[in-house]
């Protein structure tokens, strides 16, 4: 007699002449021989790193399966329907494993890009959904945000990743006790750049906020601000 299983890790118990027995492999017992038959590969996750990218920021997706990939490696199919994001056509898990990761390349955009990526293996798929959007302005700093007026400080914009192009900013003061240049340039490639805050003597203290938002193309009019706060002499 043959008893067929799927799960050779696992040991199997049945009676054999009356007594319980534990089978591991092909080992014939009592007469009766284990013989595993090969289960069935299914796709059992796609999922990705980040959803919400800065276009240019590259994104991480991971497939899982159910189980061991089989000899020559499991090929899975990928789609998607995201304009700003590049996503190769397949992704092979190696055989024996049970992941795979891989990298999404995404590009820069003037206004956020929306879509699914999908995986597919044998009958199974799964969706991840992934936004592209324009980079933002991370921080604005003021260094130092104290000081009695008539004292130049230094304010410093750093977007959330490297500029693509030139990108423009915009610089505001709350109040004309403290001036700030009217724009700044970030140039390609950089993603922070420095500004001269220059200020005057005021009769009582002051609470004064430096705005700063973005202009290009790709980055979609995002503000950040910090507080400098002013002395009296």
């Amino acid at each position: 007699m043959t008893i067929h299983a799927t799960k050779p890790q696992d040991a199997i118990i049945f009676v054999g002449n009356g007594l319980w027995n534990d089978i591991n492999g092909a080992t014939p017992v009592g007469g009766y021989v284990v013989e595993f038959e090969p289960t069935e590969v299914e796709l059992l996750s796609f999922t990705i790193n980040n959803s919400n990218v800065p276009g240019g920021r590259p994104v991480i997706g991971k497939i899982t399966l159910t189980s061991f990939a089989p000899t020559g490696g499991a090929k899975v199919m990928l789609s998607n329907t995201n304009s700003a994001a590049m996503v190769p056509a397949t992704v092979t898990v190696p055989a024996g494993a049970k992941t795979a990761t891989f990298t999404i390349a995404t590009k820069p955009v003037a206004t956020a890009q929306q879509g699914s990526i999908t995986a597919l293996y044998n009958t199974a798929t799964d969706s991840a959904f992934l936004e592209v959007r324009p980079i933002r302005i991370k921080l604005v700093t003021l260094a130092p945000n104290v000081v009695v007026g008539g004292t130049a400080t230094q304010g410093l914009v750093i977007l959330e990743a490297p500029a693509f192009t030139d990108t423009f900013v915009t610089l505001t003061s709350s109040d004309s006790k403290a001036t700030v240049p009217v724009r700044i340039k970030i140039a390609a490639g950089q993603f922070y750049r420095s500004f001269d805050v220059n200020t005057f003597a005021v009769g009582r203290n002051k609470t004064i906020t430096i705005s700063a938002t973005t202009i290009s193309a790709t980055t979609n009019g995002a503000t950040e601000s910090a507080t400098l706060i002013l002395y009296a002499q």
